[in-house]
């Protein structure tokens, strides 16, 4: 008798163990989660595929219990908060163009919520890069605003020089400001860098474990403290700020010869 109540004798087992019977072969028992699942449980899989209308119509029927109800209004939660996503992503996941009569409304924003927008000069090549790049950032994180706007139309008198310039709105004020592209790895800069610097103040959220190479050659990754810019420009209808006794031409001439200067000492570093 090779087993008794399924179980091997012992003489078998030797047997085996000294090749003289082939090793037994095991039955595979197949696994189904599904056969370990509660009732509560294959019922908040079965609900889980429905709609926010389809619940609210199963929950006329009324509840079993507490635990049950529980789990409808977790369900119900749920299907609200991905309808939200939803209608952001519809709403941006975009680069969009704005007028100077806009501007004020578009750049209204909420406690943690974002708007980027890019001051441009048209048929500047500088432009043209970070337009690129906000564009593909823009699909990636459709909780952001992406905004441009030709930098002389949001602000009078605004120098071309400057262009591009970022200003980043949170809670109906400006949080950060950059100007030109050197802070981003300039002009070779893509998407990547831009949501490195973005992640650093909290503007998006990034899956990258390091600063693209750029960034890394250039010396602009995170802890690098470039050349300040002090953003003196207000919102639509207010007129870019000159110094005292200050013509648009010298402001301009300043501002040029300032460039020059912070260019000379980034190269240095």
């Amino acid at each position: 008798m090779a087993k008794i109540n399924g179980i091997e004798t012992e003489w078998t087992q030797i047997l085996r163990k000294n090749g003289i019977l082939p090793e037994e072969e095991k039955e595979e028992v197949e696994f189904n989660p599904e056969d370990y699942k509660t009732d509560q449980q294959k019922k908040y899989d079965i609900l889980s595929s429905k709609t926010l209308e389809q619940l609210s119509i199963a929950e006329e029927d009324g509840f079993d219990d507490d635990d049950e109800e529980r789990m409808f209004e977790e369900l119900k939660k749920k299907r609200l908060e991905q309808m939200k996503l939803q209608a952001t992503k519809k709403k941006h996941s975009e680069l969009r163009e704005i007028s100077a009569t806009e501007y004020t409304q578009e750049i209204k924003s909420g406690p943690g919520e974002y708007v980027v927008l890019h001051l441009y000069v048209q048929a500047k090549k500088e432009c043209k890069i970070l337009d690129a790049a906000m564009l593909e950032l823009s699909k990636d994180h459709p909780e952001v605003k992406f905004l441009r706007i030709r930098g002389n139309a949001a602000i009078p008198n605004y120098p071309d020089s400057n262009c591009p310039t970022i200003l980043v709105y949170t809670n109906d004020t400006i949080a950060k400001t950059w100007a030109g592209l050197k802070e981003f790895g300039g002009e070779g800069m893509g998407k990547k860098e831009l949501e490195w610097k973005f992640a650093e103040y909290g503007i998006v959220k990034t899956k990258l474990k390091e600063a693209p190479r750029l960034l890394q050659a250039t010396g602009n990754a995170k802890g690098y403290v470039g050349p300040s810019f002090s953003f003196v420009g207000q919102t639509y209808g207010k007129n870019y700020d000159f110094e005292d006794d200050e013509t648009e031409k010298e402001a301009h001439r300043r501002r040029m010869r300032e460039d020059e200067y912070f260019s000379d000492d980034s190269d240095e570093m």
